[in-house]
C-alpha cells in the first residue's frame, strides 16, 4: 500500500459519519416540534458562525427554508437549508458551515444532517446522523471531531428540553433583556365579517381579497395572516411589517373592505424579528 493510499484511507476514516441517538419521553410530534420550532430552547448560543451576539436561532418550517441565526443587531447569519421536511418523522438539513467555521453558500458543497423521530415504548427514539462531510473542501479530522463533540452536547440539551412539560423551558433574566432589546414595531389587523359577507355573489370578492393577501405576503408586507375558521364574527388576523398609517391605506383598498364584506381595526404592536409559524 502506497503512502497515498494510506492517506486516502485515513481521510476516509476521519470523515466517517457522525451518529448520535437519544430517547426522549416526548411523543414524536412534540420531539419534532422542539427540535425545529423550539430550536432556540436547546441549541447552545455559542454554536454560531455569526460575527455578533445571537438573539434566536431559526429553522424555517418547509423544504427550501433557511436555517439561520437572528442576531441582536437585526441581521441574519445563514448556516443551513431544509432539504426534507416530513413531520413528525424526518428532517434533513444541508449543513453549510465550512471547516474554517464560515458560511458555505453552495449547497452542493455542504454536508447533510438527517434526524429521524421513531415512536418507541415510553416516548421517541431520535437519531441524528451527520454525513457526507467529504463534500466540504478542506474537511479533516479536527473538523469531524469538532462536529461530533458539538452534536453530542447539543443532543443532550435537546433530550432535556424535549422531556420537559410544555411551557417550562428555563428563561433567564439576561435572555429576557436580550430578546426585548430587539423587538420591532408591527401593525396588527383585526378583520371582522359584515352582514354583506353572507350575501350571494360575495365569494368572488373574497377570493380576490385572498389573492391580494398572497401578494402582500410575497412582497414581505404581510408575514403573518390567519383566517379565523369558527362561526364567530371574526374573519381573520394579520400582522403587517409596516406602520399603522400605511396599513390603514392598504386595508382601505382591500377588495373585501371596499365591497363592504369586511370591516377592520388596526393596532400598533411589537414583536420579535424572525418569529414564524411552525
Amino acid at each position: 500500500m502506497t503512502d497515498q493510499d494510506i492517506a486516502a484511507d485515513q481521510r476516509s476514516a476521519d470523515l466517517a459519519p457522525i451518529h448520535h441517538e437519544i430517547h426522549t419521553p416526548a411523543s414524536p410530534e412534540r420531539a419534532f416540534s422542539v427540535f425545529t420550532a423550539g430550536f432556540a430552547s436547546w441549541w447552545p448560543p455559542e454554536h454560531t458562525i455569526a460575527p455578533g451576539p445571537v438573539a434566536r436561532p431559526v429553522i424555517e418550517p418547509a423544504v427550501g427554508g433557511h436555517c439561520y441565526d437572528q442576531c441582536l443587531d437585526g441581521t441574519r447569519c445563514t448556516w443551513g437549508q431544509v432539504l426534507e421536511w416530513d413531520p413528525p418523522r424526518r428532517l434533513v438539513l444541508a449543513w453549510q458551515v465550512t471547516p474554517t467555521w464560515g458560511y458555505e453558500p453552495d449547497v452542493a458543497q455542504a454536508s447533510r444532517v438527517t434526524v429521524t423521530f421513531t415512536p418507541e415504548r415510553g416516548g421517541t427514539r431520535v437519531i441524528l446522523e451527520h454525513t457526507e462531510l467529504q463534500r466540504h473542501r478542506g474537511a479533516d479530522a479536527a473538523y469531524g471531531n469538532g462536529l461530533d463533540a458539538g452534536w453530542g452536547g447539543s443532543m443532550a440539551l435537546f433530550r432535556a428540553a424535549s422531556g420537559r412539560p410544555a411551557g417550562t423551558t428555563a428563561i433567564t433574566d439576561q435572555y429576557m433583556h436580550d430578546r426585548l432589546a430587539v423587538t420591532r414595531s408591527y401593525t396588527l389587523v383585526l378583520l371582522h365579517k359584515t352582514a354583506e359577507r353572507a350575501e350571494d355573489g360575495a365569494l368572488p370578492v373574497i377570493f380576490e381579497h385572498g389573492r391580494r393577501n398572497f401578494a402582500l405576503r410575497a412582497e414581505g408586507l404581510l408575514p403573518v395572516v390567519c383566517p379565523v375558521t369558527d362561526d364567530s364574527g371574526w374573519a381573520g388576523i394579520g400582522i403587517f411589517a409596516a406602520s399603522v398609517e400605511e396599513v390603514t391605506r392598504i386595508m382601505d383598498d382591500d377588495p373585501g373592505v371596499k365591497a363592504g364584506l369586511f370591516s377592520f381595526e388596526v393596532h400598533p404592536v411589537r414583536g420579535f424579528p424572525g418569529s414564524s409559524l411552525p
